[in-house]
């Protein structure tokens, strides 16, 4: 049997031992006639323990990273929500730290994080060009697609959207076909994607 697969049901087999202990605590805290909160305050504990362990189940269960080569939406669409959750987790200047090192790229994947300053973007973090860190310019390709307005048109409340354009390739340098999903956060604008043809 996998590791993975064994820390999962062992994870849900104290949690359903906890779930019974906390029943047990309850059930007895409504018989208590004599109110001793002390019971009362275990079973909570005994709650709360179950509820750690649920979540930390469901992460052992979650899928990994979808196939980079084989499903490249998909993949770009995980660098981006863990992007996001790191912001979420970590804070604003954690996060563009981690996503401004080029160590963490993933080969021609990388996380990209752009801000907004009174309708203005400014690179905050790219790690395959950071010569764009801390600048603003015109986001317009080769082939006149104003890129930058596609990413601004991008809402917290849509979840996300593909933009299309021509970006440099962080290999070869020259201008390639980069298929973008963006995710906008506050007011940075979180992206990742791939090189190529569109499929």
């Amino acid at each position: 049997m996998e590791r993975k697969t064994t820390f999962a049901l062992a994870l849900g087999g104290i949690a359903a031992l906890l779930a019974v202990c906390a029943l047990v605590i309850a059930i007895g805290v409504s018989d208590d006639e004599d109110g001793d909160d002390g019971v009362g305050v275990e079973a909570a504990a005994l709650l709360q323990r179950v509820e750690r362990l649920e979540q930390a189940l469901a992460s052992a269960d979650a899928p990994g990273p979808p196939n980079k080569v084989t499903e490249p939406g998909g993949f770009a669409k995980w660098m981006v929500s863990n992007a996001v959750a790191r912001y979420e987790r970590d804070g604003r200047e954690a996060t563009l730290t981690y996503y401004n090192d080029a160590d963490n790229m993933d080969g021609v994947w990388y996380v990209f994080v752009l801000e907004v300053r009174d309708g203005v973007l400014y690179t905050m973090a790219h790690p395959s060009r950071p010569e764009l860190v801390g600048t603003t310019r015109e986001r317009i390709d080769a082939n006149g697609f104003n890129y930058g307005e596609a990413v601004m048109a991008t809402t917290e409340a849509g979840g996300g959207k593909w933009v299309n354009h021509l970006f440099t390739h962080p290999i070869t340098r020259e201008d390639e076909s980069k298929h973008t999903w963006v995710e906008r956060r506050d007011n940075l604008f979180f992206g990742s994607g791939w090189y190529g043809d569109v499929q």
